[in-house]
């Protein structure tokens, strides 16, 4: 294989790399074959055709922050992130940027920011999590309500193919081929055909659903028939299984409105937080994210954080965080004045830099999670579970039956606005009783 000499960017076959790499955030592990470092889209290239000879499958890994095992499995891990990091290109006119796969998302933001210029789509995780695990789980994080998800941010992506093949799809600087497969073009031809001839838009998500990452976006192909760039729908959210990305072009936002406020919502009950929601949507916030009693309790614990929690009022068992901007204080204060939520028993207004302690305490309750004391925690096996927001009331109460019916309690956090919370039972996977239950509701 044509990598680099350097030991670190050879194949890694000893226990220690390959336990490293049997997991990811979620709770599943298998061990890889082994794992590659490349350091070039030549040795991507080279990587997969030698998988391609031997016979093994190839996993992409950026910084494997994934919650659903999308990084793991037991052929051999490609970790994009070691050595292929870099800012490629920055079109400040046209506002895009090209970067490879191992940019982290916050370091290109802090890069973006002398040209008033930001990439949009967040996760909790986006200190560390990489542009390239973006683009494959189609990430979109609390700031998807006013800025979209990645699959929206995506002018253009080079990759490499299971044949060894590098391609381009959209607008990016790349000599990939862009004619696709003959075998691939028919296919199109004949699901798009299907899937108006027999109205098969009904068997996929509602439109009004923009959090959707369940299988391939193939019903926003056939949508898109027309553009020249209709692939990348279906390459955002692959999770790396049509092609291993090796470039990327992002379309950039300018920064938000400088001025900026939260309105933190106290609400007696998680249902009152629901149901309060789609009405809070009308004022169009830039972020309204859910904390539940677990995170806020978390966080009480934490000597980091607890001091962050002196804008929380008595013992809430849910807040709303709602974030609104504006030009100035005064535009600010306006939008401010106008938000109620009539179910709420209290709310708390911070500005300017207080608020980032609110999405401090919020971005933390991911990692507090997995310290709560004893062997039950709350495990990541229901994950980005998306309805429209109309619906998210009347869905979290029939969540809370089913898990009811499992005797069992769980942990409701993230982004409301978007009708998608991260739903997390309590169980001891220690035991062989807390392995089955985590089946059968992950089943339920």
């Amino acid at each position: 294989m044509a990598m680099a000499a350097n030991e670190d960017e050879t194949m890694r076959k000893d226990i220690l790399a390959r336990r490293a790499y049997a997991q990811d955030a979620s709770v599943y592990q298998e061990m890889p074959l082994g794992v590659l470092f490349p350091a070039s889209t030549e040795e991507v290239i080279a990587a997969v055709r030698e998988a391609s000879r031997d016979g093994h499958a190839l996993i992409p890994r950026a910084a494997g922050t994934s919650l659903a095992c999308q990084c793991v499995g037991d052929g051999v891990v490609l970790d994009t992130g070691r050595h292929m990091r870099a800012i490629l290109e920055l079109n400040q006119e046209e506002r895009w940027v090209e970067v490879q796969p191992g940019v982290i998302r916050d370091e290109l933001n802090f890069y973006l920011r002398e040209f008033g210029l930001f990439f949009g789509p967040n996760t909790s995780t986006s200190n560390r999590c990489m542009m390239g695990g973006m683009v494959g789980n189609n990430s979109s994080g609390s700031t998807s309500i006013s800025y979209g998800t990645t699959r929206e941010k995506v002018l253009g992506l080079e990759l490499v193919d299971a044949s060894g093949t590098l391609r381009k799809v959209g607008q990016i600087n790349s000599s990939g081929e862009t004619a696709l497969p003959e075998s691939v073009q028919l296919w199109e031809k004949r699901w798009t055909q299907a899937y108006i001839g027999q109205d098969l838009s009904r068997h996929f998500p509602h439109p009004d659903i923009h959090r959707r990452n369940t299988g391939y976006a193939i019903d926003l192909l056939a949508e898109a028939h027309q553009d020249d760039a209709r692939w990348l729908q279906v390459l955002c959210g692959s999770e790396g299984t049509l092609g291993l990305t090796t470039k990327i072009r992002l379309q950039l936002d300018a920064l938000p409105p400088k001025e900026v406020g939260v309105i933190a919502f106290h609400y007696h009950r998680l249902q009152e937080a629901m149901a309060a929601t789609p009405q809070l949507m009308k004022y169009r916030p830039f972020q309204l994210e859910l904390m539940d009693r677990t995170v806020l309790e978390c966080t009480e614990q934490s000597k980091e954080y607890a001091s962050y929690r002196d804008f929380v009022q008595g013992d809430p068992e849910a807040l709303l965080l709602v974030e609104l901007r504006g030009e100035t204080r005064e535009d600010l204060d306006k939008v401010i004045a106008q938000v109620q939520s009539d179910t709420s028993y209290a709310s708390s207004v911070l500005f300017g830099a207080e608020t980032e302690r609110v999405w401090k305490l919020r971005a933390a309750g991911l990692g507090l999670l997995s310290n709560v004391p004893g062997d039950s925690k709350p495990v990541a096996c229901i994950e980005d579970t998306a309805v429209r927001v109309e619906d998210l009331e009347n869905y979290i109460a029939e969540f809370g039956e089913l898990m009811a019916s499992f005797g069992q309690s769980a942990v409701y956090y993230a982004h409301a606005g978007a009708g998608e919370l991260h739903l997390r039972p309590i169980l001891d996977l220690k035991t062989s009783e807390g392995a089955q239950l985590m089946f059968e509701i992950s089943k339920a």
